[in-house]
């Protein structure tokens, strides 16, 4: 993974490298804070939770399968294989960014922008995983159904959540989802 052998080497290690797992933890850290400042404590919390544990989970499932990665994989990717950690997150930020960020943009212009870009990235970092043999297509394939589903999981609960009569939900401003 480096910057030497070429346009298309340059490009997936520019996806590998810079958008692993912290760097989207810390994104997501960033628009939640931002959420929390703008006093939308609870879905603020929300995706705090719905990050964290989907990580949590998906570690769980790596030490419970304990897969190991393809052979000639990247010196610097350590670990077990199934399922992916980097398809996981992107996902989960993926879809995180569809259901909360791009809903709330005003400009349809800058939603029109922001969709694309957003998938753009998430398939350029899915791709990474296969281009640096870090990963086998199911190892991808479920991170992806993986995150996916914890986010939409995730989502039926907080929707029931606005409709139940807890104290909490009340605090802030109310964030409703389509």
């Amino acid at each position: 993974m480096n910057f030497k052998d070429g346009k298309l080497n340059s490009y997936y290690t520019i996806f590998a490298k810079y958008f692993d797992i912290p760097s989207i933890l810390g994104i997501m850290g960033a628009i939640s804070s931002f959420m929390f400042y703008k006093k939308y404590y609870v879905v603020s919390l929300w995706v705090l939770g719905v990050v964290g544990s989907a990580g949590v989970v998906g570690f769980i499932q790596k030490n419970t399968i304990q897969r190991s990665r393809p052979f000639q994989h990247l010196v610097q990717d350590t670990g077990y294989s199934f399922p992916s950690g980097h398809a996981v997150a992107s996902s989960v930020f993926f879809s995180l960014i569809t259901l909360v960020l791009v809903p709330v943009i005003k400009s349809p212009i800058a939603q029109a922008v922001t969709l694309p870009e957003v998938l753009a990235t998430w398939l350029s970092i899915i791709m990474s995983r296969f281009y640096f043999h870090a990963h086998f297509l199911t190892d991808v394939i479920s991170g992806v159904a993986f995150g996916s589903f914890w986010v939409l999981l995730c989502t039926k609960v907080y929707k029931w959540l606005l409709h139940q009569d807890f104290p909490f939900m009340r605090v802030g401003k109310t964030f409703y989802m389509k």
